[in-house]
């Protein structure tokens, strides 16, 4: 981890109920210490995508930190993502967005599961959630 900023990230663990294995439409569970001066509130922000370019979707959350170390746990219920590689990113901002841990890699995660089903000619599909969906067909 890049240790910039006025508050520190360290000790990243990504799991699925416990496991190291994530699966589409599984849990996924993020843990990671805050190492903080003096007692603040901030907010954190995580984003999951494919490598360096935009997430592809992020979290966000105000956290109540106490001075020292703090342990951070973020619960996905049902993660939508289809199998392959991800980035975990996330940063650290105050009340008014001032940063104070930056934008970083905090590690990546296979993900087990079906790809995205084909599209046709012409449609472009920009991430690789996958919804699940009920249909039906009625008369």
């Amino acid at each position: 981890f890049r240790q910039e900023g006025e508050i520190r990230l360290s000790d990243i663990a990504i799991r699925s109920d416990g496991r190291p294995t994530i699966a589409t439409g599984g849990p996924l569970e993020i843990e990671f210490t805050l190492d903080v001066p003096e007692s603040r509130r901030c907010i954190a922000y995580l984003g999951l995508g494919e490598g360096a370019g935009p997430p592809i979707f992020v979290l966000r959350r105000d956290l109540p930190l106490a001075a020292g170390r703090n342990r951070v746990r973020c619960t996905v219920a049902n993660l939508p993502l289809a199998g392959g590689r991800y980035s975990l990113w996330g940063t650290i901002r105050d009340a008014r967005g001032e940063e104070l841990a930056p934008w970083q890699a905090l590690g990546h995660l296979q993900v087990v599961g079906p790809n995205p089903p084909p599209l046709p000619r012409g449609l472009l599909r920009t991430s690789p959630i996958l919804v699940v969906a009920d249909w039906s067909v009625s008369p």
